[in-house]
């Protein structure tokens, strides 16, 4: 959860790079950047509706790889609409995999259900505050604002490659 909270601030943290490489005028790189919280709002009762068809492992899963596979995607971006559909996406894939947190957390420490609630903002706390330094940082080492989302990408799809094989 620490790296998809991370995995969200590509975009801001890249904007200048990708508004170059995109030739991206001022507001539509500022559209964005917010757009990864209309995936995660319009998905949050289908991830529910999911969680309560399929495992929650299923539906974590589902968000990882969607999330994972839509940062992958931001390299092949051509513009504005084809960075819009990623980043909501994104978002979507991110608004799978919160909800099944929260799902996992309440169910598996059902008696310490706060406590595992915490612990998963302290995730999402530790996700923003280590994220734009941990981009800024591989942006700054690689000089390729592509680079960081393949690296964030291809890290959460191993993620997701051990859950499958290791979670029950």
């Amino acid at each position: 959860y620490t790296l998809m909270v991370a995995d969200r601030f590509l975009v801001s943290m890249l904007a200048t790079d990708i508004r170059g490489a995109l030739e991206l005028s001022l507001p539509n790189m500022l559209t964005l950047t917010t757009m990864f919280t209309l995936g995660l709002g319009i998905a949050g009762l289908p991830a529910a509706a999911l969680i309560q068809r399929f495992s929650r492992k299923a539906v974590l899963l589902t968000g990882v790889v969607l999330l994972s596979t839509a940062t992958l995607l931001f390299t092949q971006a051509v513009g504005f609409k084809s960075m819009f559909v990623f980043i909501v996406l994104q978002g979507v894939g991110m608004s799978f995999l919160a909800t099944s947190m929260f799902a996992l957390s309440t169910s598996y420490f059902a008696s310490n259900r706060v406590a595992a609630l915490g612990f998963v903002n302290l995730c999402f706390a530790l996700g923003s505050l280590l994220g734009h330094w941990i981009i800024g940082e591989l942006r700054d080492a690689i000089g390729s604002w592509q680079a960081p989302m393949l690296i964030f990408g291809f890290t959460g799809l191993a993620f997701a490659a051990a859950i499958l094989l290791t979670v029950r």
